[in-house]
């Protein structure tokens, strides 16, 4: 291959444009871990293929020891290759340095794809994706696989966006390297280098009191546990319950509706305000 690719979770890595450092506090970090051994661990753990890396990023001086033994035993699990990296605080001209010190010299491009630890990604998800790149020996730009799963108050949602957290950015392996993390993701729909690979069920994000940028994502249509579950091959999160049917013949009902209070900007806003404060209520 003329490309290496690369996995980056950020851990507990301090976030300059945060006022508070939630990844310094070990309570924090053990509920954290325990979300990401969960979902991301055995959704990773599951890829059709294990030609890729793992890096995930922690805080440098402030990571626990629990953190840094419990990461480090992950390797067994992995197919994959697995870099745990530190860093003093994050910025994606730093990821750069990192990933051009760590990828082998000899290949052309790097590509980087996004995955949060409270999130998860199906099996086949980094096998498309590098199907896709293998085709393309010359490609540069940015991929985004545009249906999943959007997991909320216990239930499963059929979740579509263009511009996801969860896309790939494809560059030369050179100076001026840029990565997923140099994107902000919800602005990509725009980039005319974005190629949108039009699937379903490929990942699963997660909504949760606790998240920053995710907590405003709904779905739409209700889909089982069960059928996610199979798709994934482990035990996903939430609960089994037979509401399903009954769910989707409500949203329905209300869907026309909801298709013409969309074409109002102002109604529009209104309903982005009435899902996040119903998302933060949300716990999964």
């Amino acid at each position: 291959m003329n490309y290496q690719h690369f996995l980056i979770t950020r851990f507990n890595v301090r976030m300059p444009w945060k006022s508070q450092h939630w990844g310094a506090d070990p309570e924090w970090c053990a509920s954290r871990l325990k979300m990401c051994s969960e979902l991301a661990l055995p959704s990773v753990a599951n890829q059709t293929t294990a030609d890729f890396t793992w890096m995930i990023l922690v805080d440098r001086g402030r990571t626990p020891p629990f953190v840094k033994d419990a990461l480090s035993a992950w390797r067994t699990r992995l197919r994959c290759g697995l870099l745990v990296e530190t860093m003093d605080e994050f910025t994606p001209d730093g990821l750069s340095f990192i990933l051009r010190q760590r990828a082998c010299a000899e290949v052309s491009r790097i590509a980087t794809t996004r995955l949060d630890t409270d999130d998860g990604l199906a099996p086949g998800f980094i096998g498309i994706l590098q199907n896709f790149l293998s085709k393309q020996s010359e490609f540069t730009g940015l991929i985004n696989i545009d249906g999943g799963w959007c997991y909320r108050g216990g239930k499963y949602y059929v979740y579509r966006d263009r511009a996801n957290m969860f896309f790939t950015c494809v560059s030369m392996n050179a100076e001026g390297l840029t990565t997923s993390h140099h994107y902000n993701h919800s602005k990509i729909g725009a980039d005319p280098r974005l190629v949108n690979l039009p699937l379903s069920g490929m990942f699963i994000l997660v909504n949760h009191a606790g998240n920053i940028s995710a907590r405003g994502n709904v779905g739409t249509w209700r889909v089982s546990r069960a059928r996610v579950r199979q798709q994934f091959g482990f035990e996903v999160p939430g609960r089994e319950e037979g509401r399903v049917l009954v769910d989707n013949l409500a949203f329905a009902a209300k869907w026309p509706a909801l298709q013409v209070l969309g074409r109002c900007p102002m109604l529009r806003r209104l309903l982005e305000r009435m899902r996040n404060r119903g998302s933060t209520r949300a716990t999964s």
